[in-house]
């Protein structure tokens, strides 16, 4: 929903209603035409409607409970709109979402894994937190240092419309200090509404790490 927002994309661009059965890691790239691509864990590319593609992040699993993730690896999205075209946005799972159940254990591997797997490839990470949480915590703070990046990441507390502006100042300079307390570089903290579409105080951070990236290309 975050990529969405603040990529004013078209409706549906990116599906948005994942659970952790449902989750697949997603690319989004600036392509001549619209189209979909699913990639299964035997190296098979499948074409896929929007429709299929909300079905099976989604629907599939809410009406019959069975999840596609579990063998499909990921999912490419051309799109002719897209304003960063020397970008690749990759949106993974929660890696906190992982579902504990011994069934689902067994079969497939937890989001955290799927996330970093994915993850530790990328040159530039926008750090995505619900203000609700109120700071970094301890397995943020472990995930962002496992993933060791060389370039200085842009954290963003989301829902920001839901606290007043100095909850919201307060909670940006926590999280600042906490970063610089476990020596994690920053680009820059900041918070965003994806129900506003807006960056608080009229921020511009955001676009200022995407311009940022697109002039410091690593790959």
């Amino acid at each position: 929903k975050f990529i969405n927002s603040f990529l004013n994309a078209r409706e549906g661009l990116l599906p948005e209603a994942q659970n952790p059965t449902t989750s697949i890691p997603t690319y989004l790239v600036y392509g001549k035409e619209e189209k979909i691509c699913a990639y299964t864990m035997d190296n098979r590319e499948v074409l896929l409607e929007e429709e299929a593609m909300q079905a099976l992040t989604h629907e599939f699993f809410q009406k019959y409970r069975i999840g596609f993730s579990s063998f499909i690896y990921s999912m490419i999205i051309t799109e002719p709109d897209m304003p960063y075209r020397n970008l690749v946005f990759l949106d993974t799972p929660g890696y906190n979402k992982a579902d504990t159940s011994s069934s689902y254990s067994q079969k497939k591997k937890t989001d955290e894994e799927k996330a970093y797997e994915q993850l530790k490839g990328a040159d530039f990470l926008i750090w995505l937190l619900d203000i609700e949480n109120g700071g970094l915590s301890q397995k943020d703070i472990a995930f962002i240092q496992r993933l060791n990046m060389i370039t200085p990441i842009l954290i963003v507390a989301n829902k920001f419309d839901k606290k007043a502006d100095c909850d919201t100042k307060k909670i940006i300079k926590q999280i600042e200090l906490d970063a610089k307390e476990f020596g994690i570089s920053c680009f820059a903290v900041t918070a965003y509404s994806s129900e506003q579409k807006r960056e608080w105080g009229n921020g511009r951070k955001i676009a200022q790490f995407l311009n940022y990236a697109q002039k410091h290309p690593q790959n």
